[in-house]
């Protein structure tokens, strides 16, 4: 029995693990692409040394050593060469400081709407799946309740569809914050709900919204004494360079497969967390032997 329960919670900690090192992984690009401005950094040094531009943002994306691209598949060396194309050879000065020239200051509002859409009173269904701050924690949904009848809470009203970053606006600091994975939720008004404008931009407004530096500027924003929180406008109003489209989409291109990714195996450890919670009382009762437990965790 115990080792069934085993098998269950290591694959369920193996799942989390992947993920981890698949948002780190999209979180590290992300900050050298729109933070740090590495490729941009690199074609302006090439420049500057007579070295072709291209190549050296291709090495910076990459991490390969110039010496090591020609080596690289015709279809891979193609497709890097794309990837490094749309970043700007030159920085320009605007009112965030210099940024990669083309590149236009804004706010996360210029890529996101903000609690598109919520129930009413008179339009809230019978049964809801709640999302609660609670139950939301570093970028994950741990568990979503179906509520039905009295038994929905007043603040379950934000209405949520897959590719939206929810970012809890009480006690910020506390990293309520996740991309939605499934359609079909209803959020807490705690919620400020960032709907991507362009499905491709899914990525970036998750990644710019939830970064340590928003994050912390929302803690430190955040009033109120025993209830601190902000105003859900405050969410979107963080400064930064809004990138061409171009690089957006390549970004998405690169991110997207690594958070499809996340949010199957996080519906997998939903599953798998029922499965080993439903086993328990059945092998304690003699309902099921330890074998056919087996065969049904395998399953």
């Amino acid at each position: 029995m115990v080792k069934v329960l085993g098998d269950l919670d290591e694959k369920i900690a193996l799942n989390h693990r992947i993920n981890q090192t698949l948002e780190a992984m999209a979180q590290a690009i992300f900050k050298s692409w729109f933070v740090d401005f590495d490729p941009v950094k690199a074609k302006i040094a090439a420049k500057q040394e007579g070295r072709d531009p291209l190549r050296a943002a291709m090495t910076a994306i990459s991490g390969k050593p110039e010496t090591e691209l020609d080596a690289l598949p015709p279809e891979n060396y193609g497709q890097l060469a794309a990837t490094a194309a749309p970043f700007p050879d030159e920085m320009e000065e605007s009112e965030l400081g210099e940024i990669p020239k083309g590149w236009a200051p804004g706010t996360l509002s210029a890529v996101c709407d903000l609690n598109t859409n919520s129930w009413s009173a008179k339009t809230l269904p019978a049964s809801v799946k709640y999302v609660d701050l609670a139950n939301t924690k570093n970028g994950e949904v741990i568990e979503v309740q179906t509520m039905e009848g009295t038994n929905i809470p007043s603040r379950a009203r934000r209405i949520l569809e897959a590719g939206d970053t929810i970012i809890g606006t009480v006690r910020p600091g506390n990293r309520s914050f996740a991309l939605v994975g499934e359609a079909g939720l209803t959020g807490s008004t705690g919620f400020a709900a960032l709907r991507p404008r362009k499905s491709y931009l899914r990525e970036y407004v998750y990644l710019a919204a939830t970064a340590d530096t928003n994050i912390e500027r929302l803690a430190h924003l955040a009033d109120g004494g025993a209830y601190p929180a902000v105003r859900p406008e405050l969410v979107v109003s963080d400064a930064l360079p809004i990138p061409s489209e171009d690089l957006l989409r390549e970004f998405h291109r690169i991110c997207s497969p690594m958070f499809d990714q996340v949010l199957k195996m996080r519906r997998a450890n939903r599953g798998l967390a029922d499965l080993r919670d439903s086993l328990l009382p059945k092998l304690l009762s003699g309902e099921l032997s330890v074998i056919e437990a087996m065969a049904e965790a395998e399953a």
